[in-house]
């Protein structure tokens, strides 16, 4: 996806900092540099308020829930959610 595009859905945009090749074992630590849009910046804001944890660390979470979830769909695993109060279930469906 081009950067522009990218930008214009909101979506996070991702680049790594390094300026020389890689030496570092895939168990250690990346550093990022990460640019988002305004509605991204506020949502990261409402995520770290709400879990009471840094920016850094709310995304580190986003990026662990993500992955729970790519792993549950690649298993073709259905996902549901009951709202409170309610007894049926809904289905989220992600978009591929």
């Amino acid at each position: 996806m081009a950067m522009d595009s990218a930008l214009e859905l909101g979506q996070p945009i991702l680049s790594d900092t390094s300026t020389s090749p890689p030496t570092k074992t895939a168990e250690e630590e990346r550093r990022l540099n990460v640019r988002l849009s305004p509605s991204a910046g506020r949502a990261l804001d409402a995520i770290a308020e709400y879990l009471e944890v840094s920016q850094v660390e709310a995304i580190r979470q986003a990026i662990g829930t993500e992955k729970f979830f790519l792993d549950l769909r690649s298993k073709k695993a259905k996902i549901f959610v009951q709202m409170p109060g309610e007894d049926n279930l809904k289905q989220v469906i992600f978009k591929s």
